[in-house]
């Protein structure tokens, strides 16, 4: 077995932190998700607000789950043109009555970028 060169730590200690400095990869940049009003209340008329940008056309959809992990509803499904977008949320299933009081997790899938978002549903 061969001994590693004494000088090779500093050398990998400076490769890796020159390797942080690099500047965040373009792919992992390419879309954006927010949520605004994410505490709501359907009685009062407010909804979750969701806003989302791609930079390219790709097949997403937008889909909401209880703490359980079933599906709640299916706010966007199909192909969305680059650019930003906004869906909103009320507080209904896909059978359009309302849900139960509590959190939510609002997911995007968007080509290979995936990303979730928690909402609070109060009545």
């Amino acid at each position: 077995m061969s001994k590693m060169p004494k000088n090779l730590f500093p050398f990998l200690a400076v490769v890796f932190f020159l390797w942080a400095l690099l500047p965040f990869p373009a792919w992992a940049a390419d879309y954006a998700f927010a949520i605004t009003h994410s505490r709501f209340q359907p009685l009062r008329g407010e909804s979750a607000q969701i806003s989302y940008t791609l930079t390219e056309n790709v097949f997403t959809t937008v889909t909401v789950y209880n703490l359980r992990g079933e599906r709640t509803a299916l706010l966007f499904s199909g192909f969305a043109q680059a650019g930003g977008h906004q869906l909103a949320w009320s507080g209904e299933n896909g059978a359009g009555s309302l849900v139960a009081s509590g959190a939510y997790i609002v997911q995007i899938s968007a080509g290979t970028f995936v990303q979730t978002r928690k909402v609070v549903m109060v009545k």
